[in-house]
């Protein structure tokens, strides 16, 4: 028995993917919000219109258009939505803040990758309540950022998922081995599911000629997670259940590698799109320029905002990564040579791919070595058996 199949030990580790988030959650950049985003929001709800000065004209000239006060009929869900929607603005209105467009379009992106781990790996271990459980936490995520919401989701999956030193061994009373039920979950539906509602509505966002449709867009965004949820898990109980419809499942064009492959394409593509267009550094782009908490512009408060928001979202991701390939390590299913470059290559992937990617490519990782002991573990009892 390794250390790190006891939950406290598992539990003391697993405090990386929070630690930064917790940093962030008490940064003056949420005072700032308040304090400089808050009366502009307030604002804009009174006037009942975006207004800017649109630098992708020569003379800065002033822009604006209608706030759409109400979308989906319910003041529970039109209010935060609403105010992000402001909060957003910046970013995917054209000529606003030209810096914010490359990030947050990048982030959001890089976000596809993110919903294929969270339902795959939900799916895997609980079945297809775990995968809709994973879309309903995404969704919370949307209305408190990704930054908090995330950090916590990684951390109780690693508290109370289960040690790699445990799948080789057998449950108590009934002698069967610990695998997990599938080796990466079933996504059969989510390819066409999240590059219609996600990277579909993503892209009209942030490439409609029309800025009216871009906010429209941004609003019919926010709510995705829970559509996919939806449809995800409506249709698995339902329609994939079907004689004819069951045996398309095992069809490569429907499996979750198929899934991964796709969506890490679209973060790989974004990400050169990013290097080779983009006429702002990187580092202009996606890093804070000044002291965190001290800007005072409604646009560049944002653009700080969302900044952080990807950045600790995805360490927190990244170190959830960590603390799997850790544990694999300390239940020798991997070697420490095995170990080390996985922890290397995260930053290397990040820079060639994207993050999205890298976070599919070392969650596929995982789960390729989670598969070896898998089928020795099945090989065993195979041979045991006859």
């Amino acid at each position: 028995m390794t250390i790190l199949e006891n939950r406290l030990a598992r539990a003391a580790l697993g405090v990386v993917t929070i630690v930064l988030p917790a940093w962030y959650f008490i940064l003056p950049t949420f005072t700032g919000l308040g304090e400089h985003a808050g009366p502009y929001i307030q604002e804009t709800v009174s006037l009942g219109r975006i207004q800017w000065r649109d630098s992708s004209s020569a003379a800065a000239a002033p822009a604006s258009i209608p706030l759409i006060k109400e979308f989906f009929g319910t003041k529970w869900l039109d209010k935060p939505f609403r105010d992000a929607a402001i909060v957003f603005s910046p970013s995917n209105l054209k000529g606003y803040d030209e810096v914010a467009w490359w990030q947050v379009w990048m982030f959001l992106m890089d976000l596809s990758g993110v919903y294929v781990v969270w339902v795959l790996e939900g799916t895997k271990r609980w079945g297809v309540t775990g995968g809709f459980l994973a879309c309903v936490w995404l969704f919370v995520a949307q209305l408190v950022t990704i930054g908090l919401a995330g950090p916590l989701w990684y951390f109780l999956l690693f508290t109370f998922g289960r040690s790699a030193g445990g799948l080789g061994r057998k449950d108590k009373g009934n002698g069967v081995p610990k695998v997990e039920k599938k080796a990466n979950g079933d996504g059969s539906m989510l390819l066409p599911i999240i590059l219609g509602l996600h990277i579909g509505m993503v892209t009209m966002a942030y490439f409609s000629p029309d800025q009216s449709a871009r906010h429209w867009w941004i609003w019919a965004w926010q709510p995705v997670p829970l559509w996919i949820g939806i449809l995800n898990s409506g249709l698995s109980i339902t329609v994939l259940r079907l004689p004819g419809v069951k045996r398309l499942r095992d069809h490569w064009l429907f499996s979750a590698e198929t899934l991964s492959l796709v969506v890490g394409a679209v973060s790989v593509v974004s990400w050169v799109s990013v290097w080779l267009k983009a006429p702002y550094s990187i580092k202009e782009i996606f890093i804070p320029a000044t002291p965190l908490g001290q800007q005072t512009e409604f646009a560049l408060v944002c653009r700080e905002l969302l900044q952080l928001d990807y950045l600790v979202s995805f360490w927190a991701a990244f170190a959830w990564l960590g603390c799997t390939f850790l544990d694999m390590y300390a239940a020798r299913t991997i070697t420490g040579v095995e170990f080390a470059t996985a922890i290397v290559s995260i930053p290397v992937q990040c820079l060639m791919g994207g993050s999205g990617f890298a976070l599919l490519s070392g969650w596929w990782w995982k789960e390729r070595q989670l598969l070896k002991v898998k089928n020795n573990v099945l090989k065993e009892k195979s041979a045991k058996s006859h």
